[in-house]
């Protein structure tokens, strides 16, 4: 399973991103990141894999730090490939 991890998500950059990402078709779910969940839902209408909106305000240090512990804790160690990007942190693991 392949999974993105797209911070800023909501609008502008981010949103291009997640779009440019999904027509690749190359992840299975994109995990979105952004303080607005209602403009990350719409973005998940709009894609083919499965979206999974995380309202999160990335601007508070901890929370940040503890969102990427936990998905590469979750994640990593299943064997899973994740993608992280954009203004946090890139990471691949296969």
């Amino acid at each position: 399973m392949k999974i993105a991890v797209i911070t800023g998500a909501s609008s502008g950059m981010g949103r291009e991103f997640v779009l440019q990402l999904d027509r690749q078709q190359k992840f299975d779910e994109l995990w979105l990141i952004a303080r607005r969940r209602e403009a990350l839902e719409e973005i998940g209408k709009e894609t083919r894999a499965k979206v999974r909106a995380v309202p999160l305000d990335l601007t508070k240090r901890m929370i940040g730090r503890e969102v990427f512990l936990n998905i590469d804790k979750d994640y990593g160690k299943a064997g899973k490939t994740i993608l992280e990007v954009k203004d946090v942190w890139v990471s691949s693991n296969k």
